[in-house]
């Protein structure tokens, strides 16, 4: 017997659940193994696409919190509730926030959180700045996506940062309430942003640049300087056949260096090594003194 479409439509579904709307265990076997549904752990099941780890662990996050309504997602896990981008976040664990008032009921998956602060209903920016706690990177990321949507506010992202600055892990709170941008436009200017932080440059994101042919704003460009930034997303600046630099791109870059400016693009590889960045970024720099002199770059209105 096939599997019922409303059984499909759920987030997620068990076993009893199929038994009982006339599923037997043969035919879950039979849909799993044509990839029907997916089994994200014994007696649980999801028709909906999970083509990705972090999806899998997001529908056994609501899972867990099914079987444990007194739980809540905390940290990145409720970012991943809340399909907000994260860095190679670990997802052998389920962060849980425990908020009953009865005994906790653990698994042996789940690492349970004292709910030690009242929820100020502020949810995306708690999950934010729990997790930078822990993970600044994946924090960052989330966080500049949650207030390019609206999904969030610097406000709400303050009083976390307030709530939170003393626990472990509160310099990185902290750092993330500094960092946190909401023009930034994807994940890997987050990261990109970070790691220029790191080494000690101060940058600000999406700076106007007024062209020959028009006008441009590029990914990040450090104050003061003509040094800018732009991150190479997979197929940001390629044709996605040849995966050869669309000629659009190269005028546009090769018309941003004419202005005066030194561009680095950054890769997911640069960002992984940062002694090769610094490196890549100095040299920009060097460039850049070397065509104007000492002369500072005045921000454009």
């Amino acid at each position: 017997m096939p599997i019922p479409p409303a059984l499909l439509a759920r987030e997620f579904f068990s076993r009893d659940d199929a038994l009982a709307s006339g599923v037997c265990d043969a035919d879950l076997r039979t849909a799993c193994k044509d990839g029907v549904i997916t089994r994200i752990r014994r007696g649980w099941y999801t028709g909906l696409p999970v083509p990705w780890p972090v999806d899998r662990y997001r529908v056994d996050a609501l899972i867990e919190q099914h079987l444990h309504p007194g739980q809540r997602p905390s940290h990145h896990t409720a970012l991943a509730v809340a399909r907000l981008p994260l860095h190679e976040p670990d997802l052998s664990v389920l962060h849980m926030r425990w908020r009953g008032t009865g005994r906790r009921q653990r698994s042996g998956r789940a690492h349970l959180h004292e709910a030690l602060l009242v929820d100020s209903g502020c949810r995306v920016a708690r999950a934010v700045m729990e997790t930078a706690l822990l993970d600044p990177e994946s924090a960052l990321m989330a966080a500049d996506e949650a207030l390019r949507t609206s999904r969030t506010t610097a406000n709400d992202l303050a009083v976390w940062a307030r709530r939170l600055a003393f626990e472990r892990g509160g310099s990185g709170v902290m750092l993330v309430h500094r960092l946190a941008d909401g023009r930034r436009e994807s994940p890997g200017e987050s990261r990109s942003a970070l790691a220029l932080h790191h080494l000690g440059y101060a940058t600000t994101p999406q700076v106007p640049v007024t062209g020959r042919l028009k006008r441009y704003r590029v990914d990040g460009a450090i104050d003061g300087e003509w040094v800018c930034f732009e991150y190479d997303g997979r197929g940001k600046y390629a044709d996605p056949v040849s995966g050869r630099v669309l000629p659009s791109e190269k005028v546009r870059e090769d018309d941003i260096r004419d202005q005066g400016w030194e561009v680095v693009r950054i890769t997911n590889e640069l960002l992984d090594d940062p002694a090769l960045l610094r490196r890549k970024v100095e040299g920009a720099r060097l460039r850049a003194r070397r065509r104007h002199g000492m002369g500072r770059r005045v921000a454009a209105a």
